[in-house]
Order: structure tokens, then sequence, then C-alpha cells
């Protein structure tokens, strides 16, 4: 069950209705009445259940064995703010009083977000000859139109440090600073600062000077995206890269 309030929730379940076995997803949609999605009968003892979320699409999914997934139906949700996500067992009664309790049987709930990655197309970089080190990153749909922060560091990844409650993966030093003071910097540090697009990605990246390294060499550098609404509220980090410093 995905919960806003009691006008905007969506459930996607396993129903049992005069013997017949339903795998149902229904819910409220925008203070809509009770809408129904997707209606599957199937029999089984054991049923895997999963809904994903891109955006504002919500995709329900079952499983007989937990490895192949059957997509059963989407919809478009607009919804925004904190939702509740969880399991809950109902029984309904269609005829009498009968007050016999239902029990639910689950082997295993879980809840997963997409890590935020950052990426490089190399391993390191010449000091000598310099070059543009280009670091896409990729958040994932969920977070598309978000503003992305790069930050590097000189000295490292851990422990890093912290923004709030957010532990950014870098050592704060010099470098650290430096970006932190000059986001998008012409010729030095392009797209370090931006917005994330409809995919979740970014594309930012480096110009680093012949020799500018060269007092570095047999070091290494390591950054890490902080990504935000335009409330500042929900920040995220990627995973970091380090990048060797070679003569």
């Amino acid at each position: 069950m995905i919960w806003k309030n009691r006008s905007n929730n969506l459930q996607f379940k396993r129903g049992n209705a005069f013997n017949s076995q339903n795998v149902l997803f229904y819910g409220n949609i925008a203070n809509a009445t009770t809408s129904f999605h997707g209606t599957i009968r199937l029999s089984a003892n054991e049923l895997y259940l999963r809904i994903t979320r891109t955006g504002k699409t919500f995709t329900a999914y079952h499983s007989l064995d937990g490895k192949t997934w059957i997509r059963d139906a989407s919809v478009n949700w607009n919804v925004s703010g904190t939702l509740n996500v969880g399991i809950a067992t109902s029984f309904w009664l269609w005829f009498g009083n009968n007050k016999t309790p239902a029990n639910g049987d689950y082997l295993f709930f879980d809840l997963e977000t997409p890590k935020a990655t950052l990426s490089s197309v190399r391993a390191g970089i010449s000091a000598s000859s310099g070059g543009t080190i280009d670091l896409p990153m990729d958040m994932g749909a969920a977070r598309a139109g978000e503003f992305y922060f790069l930050l590097g560091s000189l000295s490292g990844t851990k422990p890093g440090f912290k923004i709030g409650n957010l532990t950014v993966p870098l050592n704060n030093d010099a470098l650290t600073t430096l970006m932190l003071g000059l986001p998008n910097l012409p010729g030095l540090f392009p797209n370090t600062f931006g917005k994330l697009d409809n995919a979740g990605r970014g594309a930012a990246k480096l110009i680093m000077p012949a020799g500018l390294l060269t007092p570095l060499v047999g070091n290494g550098m390591s950054f890490a995206a902080v990504i935000f609404p335009a409330s500042l509220q929900t920040l995220n980090a990627t995973t970091p890269v380090e990048l060797a410093i070679a003569k």
C-alpha cells in the first residue's frame, strides 16, 4: 500500500473473493472514487508483488518465483510530498456478520531506493598534458528537475563531511572550498552546478590545464555530487569517484 491520505492512495493486493483468487491494483487518485487499474485472476500458493515508481508513473508487477516479473498495470499519480509505504491485511465481509479473523502470511517486505551514481570515463589524468574529465551522473527519474552541485577533494572520501543530516563522501579541503565558491567557472569547472534532465541525469565536467596538477602527481582526486530540490529538502549524495594523478 502507498498512502498519502484517504483520498490519495494506491493498493496492490492478493485477494480471495468467492473462492476466486485475484491480483488487484487499485486506489483513489486526486480525490476520485476508487478506480481499478488492473485485475488478474491467478491461483498460486505463493505470490510476489512489486510496485515501482518512475516520476509520476506507478507500475505494478507480480511474480511466481521472485525472479521473472510480469507487468500488470501502470497509473499516473501526480503526487508530491511524503508518501507512506507498507503492508496491510484486510477481511471484507460481503454478507452476514461473520467475525472469523483474517490471517496474512508475509515472507518479507522490502523497500528500495535507486542509488545515486557518479561515474567517470577515465581512471585518471596526466598532470603534464591535462585534459577534460567528464563526470556523468544518474539520479533516477524520480529526481528529475532537481539540482546538482559537484564537489571535489584532494584528501579522500572518508570520513566525509556533513551538510545537515547528509554525509557527503568527501573530506573537506582546499579543492572542496574552491569548487563551492566557483561553480561553473569557465575553463575549469564547467557544468559543476546545474539541473537534472527529465531522466534524472546530469553531465558535469572538469578541465585541467597542462601542468596544473604537477605538484599532486602520485596522489588522487575524489568527486561526488550533492542532489537537492529547490526547497533544499531531501538532500542526497552520489557515490564518489576517485581519479589518479599521473605524470
